[in-house]
């Protein structure tokens, strides 16, 4: 019985020991040093957003129009395989503000995100022209995520 126990701790230890590699290995492939970096898969054509040090995938030629200025700038000489990946941004995904309120967000996946500066607006390529602005109270619905 002290046998199995014992043998049953070893496994316990080995598969602990196991998962924390996998999640130091996650951790280090997170990239926010690159955050706002627009990418080119060289084998699909897709572009993708580098946010929160993951990969994120813009979904349409909209989604993009509707958020950055222009299509200058994209990087495709990247290994993409070395970035996390995160969730695709949504179709649709857009820049708002509030008519009474200076504040501009990022409205992704049912989330708003504040954009905390120009810094912020010109790292992330997104255009000036592109922010709607909509009733605050549409603002005060959507539940706050992460900044940018």
């Amino acid at each position: 019985m002290f046998i199995m126990k014992n043998q049953l701790l070893k496994y316990i230890f080995l598969i602990f020991g196991i998962l924390c590699c996998f999640s130091v290995i996650a951790a280090e492939n997170l990239r926010p040093d690159l955050n706002g970096l627009r990418i080119k898969s060289p084998s699909s054509g897709s572009i993708y957003l580098i946010d929160e040090g993951r990969i994120r995938g813009i979904p349409s030629g909209q989604t993009y129009n509707n958020l950055f200025r222009d299509w200058k700038g994209i990087v495709s000489d990247i290994n993409m395989n070395s970035i996390a990946s995160g969730p695709s941004l949504s179709e649709g995904a857009i820049l708002a503000k509030s008519h009474n309120h200076a504040g501009v967000y990022l409205i992704d996946n049912g989330m708003k995100r504040g954009i905390s500066s120009h810094q912020a607006m010109d790292k992330y390529h997104f255009s000036w022209e592109q922010i709607r602005s909509v009733d605050q109270i549409l603002l005060d619905i959507i539940p706050n995520g992460p900044g940018l």
